[in-house]
């Protein structure tokens, strides 16, 4: 056994009972110290062993994930540069090969989202709206609140006639998950579900939307002029004018506000303050001519202003009559 020493012979030990190899006293025969020593080597040499077999073990776990690692890295930037040729192909107007590249980059990077959102996006541009659905249908389960997923959803429905499921996406998307920097896109989002309920009839619906829209509507121009003209189109001419209003305060020779403005005012029967609007135009289009002509007409002929004889009321009516019996005819 290790660390046993076995009695020496005469010829192993000296006459006086000392250890021939270190001189020390021998105990029964054997030398204690040389014992230890013996032990001591023995058990270096096995933890060298150890620690040499402990780093090749580690070495073997630890390549394959490097390896996996880097391979995993290399799919990574092959996937984004796949992307970024896709987006681009697509901007260019190319869906078809942007499906490909964006294919590719979807493959190389199967767990981002992000990736196989544009995919559906080319895949949509590209008239495969099956394909398009049931990857957006995908990213849906796992992501239900997301509005760019919704908002794709929506915009396929829209396009295959679907009024109540597009609805429904545009819905989800406008009430997901939008980070704050992501408000101007949420609005104008809204905008297109606006124009999408206008062109189905959907007035009552569109207004609440427009309605919602103003809330807190920045101050810049074309947002203003949009909102009026939406507001316009829904029926709600009175909340039209006062987005006119709002540009002309900020720009009192806006041409597209002046002309709106002035349109709306003759349409709710305030003739004066569409003259006012329409007469500030410096440059009118044959529209605007006539609807300024009839402003002035209607007004010259206008029976119930303050403080006109009665005769002359008189000839007003009868001559605003005669105008309107002419129109009649005219139709």
């Amino acid at each position: 056994m290790i660390g046993t020493t076995e009695p020496r012979t005469d010829g192993e030990t000296s006459r006086n009972g000392r250890c021939a190899d270190c001189g020390r006293p021998l105990l029964n025969g054997v030398c204690r110290e040389c014992d230890t020593q013996l032990l001591y080597r023995f058990v270096q040499r096995e933890i060298v062993v150890l620690l040499v077999l402990s780093a090749v073990a580690l070495l073997l776990f630890l390549t394959p994930r490097w390896v996996a690692g880097a391979s995993r890295q290399m799919s990574r930037t092959d996937a984004a540069a796949w992307y970024r040729i896709g987006n681009e192909q697509l901007s260019a107007g190319v869906p078809a090969l942007a499906v490909g590249s964006l294919q590719r980059a979807s493959n190389a990077a199967r767990d981002n989202a992000q990736y196989r959102l544009a995919l559906a996006q080319a895949l949509s541009a590209n008239e495969q709206d099956d394909a398009a659905r049931q990857g957006l249908l995908g990213l849906r389960q796992v992501s239900p609140e997301d509005p760019g997923v919704n908002a794709q959803l929506a915009r396929l429905e829209a396009r295959s006639f679907g009024l109540s499921d597009a609805i429904r996406y545009y819905q989800s998307a406008l009430y997901g998950k939008w980070n704050p920097e992501q408000l101007p896109e949420r609005r104008l989002l809204r905008i297109e579900f606006v124009r999408y309920l206008l062109s189905h009839k959907q007035n009552a619906r569109a207004l609440s939307e427009v309605l919602v829209l103003s809330d807190g509507l920045p101050t810049g121009t074309a947002l203003q002029l949009e909102t009026g003209r939406l507001y316009m189109r829904a029926g709600d001419l009175r909340r039209a004018l006062e987005r006119f209003a709002a540009v002309l305060e900020q720009d009192r020779t806006n041409r597209e506000a002046l002309a709106e403005a002035g349109a709306v005012a003759f349409e709710l029967g305030d003739y004066r303050a569409a003259r006012s609007y329409l007469a500030r135009i410096d440059e009118r289009d044959d529209d605007e001519r006539a609807q300024l002509e009839m402003t002035e007409q209607i007004l010259r002929l206008d029976p119930s202003q303050p403080r006109l004889p009665l005769q002359e009321k008189r000839r007003r009516l009868l001559s605003g009559l005669e105008l309107a019996l002419a129109r009649i005819d005219a139709c």
